[in-house]
């Protein structure tokens, strides 16, 4: 049968990201060795594969697509809570997901935000975990008091990903993505509106 149709298949994939994600967390398997670095590398790949699923059926209410989107919410989870526990090792990934989110927040559009807003909260909130973030920011201050588990094993890890993260928010980046996501998901349709003026507090 076919995988993605296989609602067992999905409930299993998604226990095996939540499984992974809190063994991560505990420091094992670090980000560094092979298991690690397989599974977050292919993180992003398998977003996208999913993202490209419900896109192309475009059934948003079917039980597949509605699985499929929980397991979206637990990848981006993931990312957002790997990238706060372990920023430094968490370096390597760290362009190839920030691309990732930016370009979901732009390319999904209004009508499919109802069914994706969660997953959308979780890709800005990424990607403002990576514009707040004191390891970022501080450089040797927070090396030195550094955990074992958040050792890079390259010494100019951090060069490297502040140059990521500079070249990553040039041009006017964080200006066009806050533009866009102004100007797409926070206007209300005229039921919207409706709604907001007879039930401020409910809506």
């Amino acid at each position: 049968s076919d995988p993605f149709s296989d609602q067992i298949f999905i409930k299993i994939t998604t226990l095996s990201v939540k499984v992974m994600r809190r063994m991560i967390l505990m420091g094992m398997p670090r980000l560094s060795n092979r298991h690690g670095m397989k599974f977050m590398e292919n993180l992003p790949i398998y977003m996208e594969e999913i993202l490209n699923f419900i896109s192309k059926n475009q059934m948003y209410q079917s039980d597949a697509c509605i699985l499929f989107n929980d397991q979206l919410k637990a990848c981006a989870q993931t990312a957002l809570d790997v990238q706060e526990q372990y920023p430094l090792t968490f370096g390597p990934y760290l362009k190839k997901l920030m691309t990732f989110f930016d370009q979901c927040c732009t390319k999904i559009d209004k009508s499919q935000f109802q069914f994706f807003n969660k997953f959308l909260i979780k890709s800005m909130n990424f990607l403002r975990s990576v514009i707040e973030c004191e390891a970022y920011c501080s450089g040797d201050v927070y090396i030195d008091r550094l955990s074992d588990r958040d050792k890079p094993e390259s010494p100019d890890m951090f060069n490297k990903i502040r140059d990521s993260i500079e070249e990553f928010w040039a041009n006017g980046k964080a200006e066009t993505l806050s533009e866009h996501i102004v100007s797409h998901f926070f206007p209300l349709s005229p039921k919207e509106v409706s709604s907001w003026a007879e039930d401020p507090e409910t809506y």
